[in-house]
């Protein structure tokens, strides 16, 4: 059950609507990962994205944010950077990481991307891409554990395993490094 509330509209007459939830606590990281890309199957993550949130209450949600990354496709022909794919991690005190979606360790057999990029054509040049995601995540923890969450990526599924995949480029560089925005909030829903 939520709250009821009332606004004005603009002729007088209220408008009504239902809030359910509510933010307990927002922790928020503000990071310059430069140039970061990997290869071969493996996810990785981008450990200067860390945020560590110890729970207020007992069977929180957290929704996460990332915005600000500055991904990256090079294609020539039909081999290259296809692209890659972005993930979250998760860890419960002394765990290790996990992933968001599925709760459990990585694997390139299970692990749907919360966002991914792909081109599959020649490009003859590379290109840049904006990324932003968000998850809802549902982590299993006991009141006073504290759970690290921080972003993940991995190849492009298409890609063979030894290309470069980009979580972010830095083309910017002599203006000023790609600022990433990570922002965890704890909410009851």
């Amino acid at each position: 059950s939520g709250n009821s509330g009332k606004f004005l509209k603009t002729d007088g007459s209220s408008l009504s609507f239902d809030t359910a939830g509510k933010i307990l606590q927002i922790k928020k990281n503000s990071f310059q990962p430069g140039t970061v890309t990997g290869t071969g199957e493996t996810f990785h993550d981008v450990t200067g994205g860390n945020i560590d949130i110890t729970p207020v209450a007992a069977g929180s949600k957290f929704f996460l944010l990332l915005t600000g990354v500055n991904a990256h496709v090079n294609m020539t022909g039909s081999v290259g950077n296809h692209g890659c794919r972005f993930h979250f991690g998760m860890k419960v005190g002394s765990g290790s990481f996990v992933s968001t979606v599925t709760g459990n360790a990585f694997s390139t057999t299970d692990e749907p991307p919360l966002a991914c990029t792909h081109i599959q054509g020649d490009l003859g040049n590379y290109f840049d891409l904006p990324i932003d995601y968000s998850h809802v995540a549902s982590p299993t923890y006991s009141l006073g554990d504290t759970i690290s969450f921080r972003p993940y990526y991995s190849k492009n599924y298409t890609m063979g395993t030894s290309f470069n995949y980009y979580y972010q480029h830095n083309t910017q560089g002599s203006e000023g490094a790609h600022t990433n925005h990570f922002t965890v909030m704890e909410v009851i829903i």
